[in-house]
């Protein structure tokens, strides 16, 4: 099993605390950090929480700097939130800077909010998932490609140019979420990586058999890694009876240090990579610190 942190890139998670949590992952032992990507937090107005958030390839740029061998990526980017040509062009260079470390969260995208600020249409499920498979498309192409003519439905270049290439050949791992259809379709025709977020192990072992067949089928089975996110909470709020359903289940919930045999259910269930969302915010670092001690 290899081990990641999930790390919100919204309040009240602030900056530094973003940044320190990928430095000592590295330190721990973690093979991957990935952060959300939302450009509004998408709690703000349910939850009452401060209107920040840091943007999250900005933030993956500079934490690759601070760094030097853990993985680094987001889980996940709404492929139709940003230009995908810019997109490609922006991670061909943190690829670089980063020697070779990025992995690419492809996600449908469900917070509105995110695409008002930047005047990008929400639209439709059917038409996010539309331009999540047209983006990628093309930005597989740019990649892959010295020179792109692309008229898509949603998306056009002509005569484009994204050099350099990525150091990762032929292009840095795609991780997609969800686990719905169109997102098992992705992960089994072109992804590298599969991370939904808390499903629970039998219906992540139901899913997960459904991408192997689809995979298999299209010779693509040995080219996916298998994870799952999990939100983890520190010890102190193994009785906390505000968090009343934080795994599916009331209290006593299970924590850092009780984390074990949700492990190991994930990994019978086909799990190769299990990845840790710490909260909240003012007990992050510890749950990190913590799960890494058990599990490490």
């Amino acid at each position: 099993m290899r081990y990641a942190v999930v790390v919100p890139n919204w309040a009240p998670f602030t900056q530094d605390v973003m940044i320190q949590i990928a430095v000592e992952a590295e330190a721990l032992g973690y093979d991957h950090v990935f952060y959300t990507d939302h450009i509004m937090n998408p709690y703000a107005e349910k939850q009452g929480l401060e209107e920040t958030t840091v943007e999250s390839w900005s933030l993956i740029s500079h934490v690759a700097a601070k760094t030097s061998t853990i993985r680094l990526g987001t889980a996940v980017t709404p492929i139709s939130l940003r230009p995908p040509a810019l997109l490609a062009k922006q991670i061909a260079t943190i690829d670089n800077l980063s020697g070779g470390r990025i992995d690419v969260g492809v996600g449908v995208g469900w917070s509105e909010g995110s695409y008002g600020v930047l005047d990008t249409e929400f639209g439709t499920q059917e038409s996010r998932i539309a331009r999540m498979r047209e983006g990628v498309d093309l930005m597989l192409r740019l990649w892959t490609e010295d020179r792109v003519d692309f008229d898509g439905q949603y998306y056009k270049a002509h005569d484009a140019v994204v050099a350099p290439k990525p150091v990762q050949q032929p292009h840095p791992p795609l991780w997609v979420g969800g686990w719905k259809e169109p997102a098992r379709s992705a992960v089994s025709e072109v992804g590298q990586g599969w991370i939904p977020w808390n499903l629970y192990p039998d219906r992540y072992a139901a899913n997960r058999a459904l991408i192997e067949e689809a995979a298999q089928a299209l010779g693509r089975a040995d080219q996916i890694t298998y994870g799952t996110a999990v939100l983890v909470l520190p010890d102190r709020m193994r009785d906390d009876p505000d968090i009343a359903m934080a795994h599916g289940k009331p209290p006593p919930h299970i924590t850092a240090s009780t984390m074990a045999p949700t492990v190991q259910e994930y990994a019978g269930a086909g799990a190769d990579l299990f990845a840790v969302f710490p909260f909240p915010a003012s007990d992050a670092l510890d749950v990190v610190r913590q799960f890494a001690a058990q599990m490490l």
